[in-house]
């Protein structure tokens, strides 16, 4: 009687766990991004405008998918759910080495941009293109029940008002 509980038992357990649905969490996503930095101290900050998303999710469209903007324009239509899904517990850190902007859409979908920390500037979406050109965008999916992650370097157009040479100029003019 007892081997029937403890095959039943097992059975129970497999069926629960083979069946439940596999989601991503909010600590599988930062390991992620940790292990590509093993050297840095890394901030997390949620974006909560929505832009940080949408930005990788449109680098995954027209790169990895090889889709036009117009395609990705479609699709952003019909799913317009790019506003992140992210909690405020989800922020970490101060004084890093790098600011991991993210973002997240449900349990399956999470997004970042790495750029390198600058305290004494808004930790925004906006902001960070401004001050610096060069980035690498992350996107963390499940796809067949696999949890798979797409990375993607991405480099902005220098801004005409450089935030760069005004602090250098401050600097300058204060001496």
């Amino acid at each position: 009687m007892q081997i029937k509980y403890r095959i039943g038992a097992l059975l129970l357990f497999l069926m629960f766990f083979g069946c439940a649905p596999f989601k991503i969490t909010q600590e599988n996503f930062k390991k992620r991004i940790i292990k590509d930095y093993p050297e840095k101290s890394i901030c997390f900050r949620v974006d909560e405008s929505g832009k940080i998303l949408n930005s990788v999710m449109y680098s995954y469209y027209t790169k990895k998918l090889g889709k036009s903007y117009e395609d990705f324009l479609t699709i952003k239509k019909a799913n317009n759910d790019y506003k992140s899904s992210l909690q405020n517990s989800f922020e970490s850190g101060s004084d890093c080495d790098l600011v991991v902007l993210s973002g997240s859409s449900g349990d399956s979908l999470y997004a970042a941009i790495v750029y390198p920390y600058k305290a004494n500037i808004k930790q925004s979406s906006e902001e960070y293109p401004r001050w610096f050109y060069e980035g690498r965008k992350y996107l963390t999916y499940l796809e067949n029940k696999k949890l798979q992650t797409d990375t993607f370097y991405i480099q902005h157009n220098p801004p005409i008002d450089n935030p760069w040479i005004h602090e250098k100029n401050k600097k300058i003019n204060d001496k």
